[in-house]
């Protein structure tokens, strides 16, 4: 996980569109602020979803607002962490996004409306509950053998609350919480426990990298503390 996240926004700068979105909208994201709304269209579109397209999005921001008015009260409260993510609000999370999908997100220039879609939606989900929802794409959901609909993302949301709670036990093994490990990982303080899980996610099955396995890891830090303490013998 800590290898995955340094790869991922130290050399490739991925974190920069997220990073930008937050210093921008810091704190708690409200969709019924025009201005909030417009920050989040430019990110979505440097974190890859075209159908927020220019053309037609203020029409869209309109149906996404009136979207939020209805919904937020479905949706964890803002200092929910996934690990405790109760039964009820990951079911009427799923009822949210399942209305979200269905959305349209822009208008293209031949005419048609594209909708928000799934990875559309689990990404806006993500930006409005970052420490308890998950963002997937099309690769994700197809390597873990899930569909688009509202009950696939609430499994997926199960699915990461497993993977969460072995990740727990690692990290007490070495006297880490939960909450201090985007912090040990040196990242700022709008990171969480989903992003960093999403981008191992998006790092070994959307871009099927192969990170460095144990042994591997053992050899740099083996190799790492040769070269120290021959600078220290100087």
């Amino acid at each position: 996980m800590a290898f995955a996240s340094y790869l991922y926004g130290s050399p490739s700068g991925f974190d920069g569109a997220y990073d930008k979105f937050c210093n921008h909208v810091p704190g708690k994201v409200n969709l019924d602020n025009l201005e909030h709304l417009g920050h989040l269209f430019t990110f979505l579109r440097q974190w890859g979803c075209r159908q927020f397209t220019k053309e037609g999005q203020d029409q869209a921001k309109v149906l996404i607002a009136k979207w939020f008015r209805e919904y937020e009260r479905c949706l964890p409260e803002w200092s929910t962490d996934i690990w405790t993510l109760p039964d009820d609000k990951l079911k009427t999370t799923s009822e949210a996004y399942g209305s979200l999908v269905l959305l349209k997100a822009g208008k293209k220039k031949n005419g048609q409306r594209p909708g928000v879609g799934a990875t559309g939606a689990a990404k806006i989900l993500f930006v409005l509950r970052p420490k308890s929802l998950m963002a997937w794409d099309d690769a994700i959901t197809e390597y873990l053998g899930l569909g688009k609909d509202a009950g696939s993302y609430g499994k997926f949301l199960r699915d990461v609350q497993c993977m969460v709670d072995d990740f727990r036990k690692e990290c007490e093994k070495h006297g880490i919480s939960l909450k201090q490990v985007p912090a040990e990982l040196g990242h700022a303080p709008h990171m969480t426990v989903p992003k960093l899980i999403d981008e191992y996610l998006w790092l070994t099955l959307s871009q099927k990298r192969s990170l460095p396995d144990p042994r591997v890891l053992g050899d740099w830090k083996n190799w790492a503390n040769a070269i120290l303490q021959a600078r220290q013998a100087k």
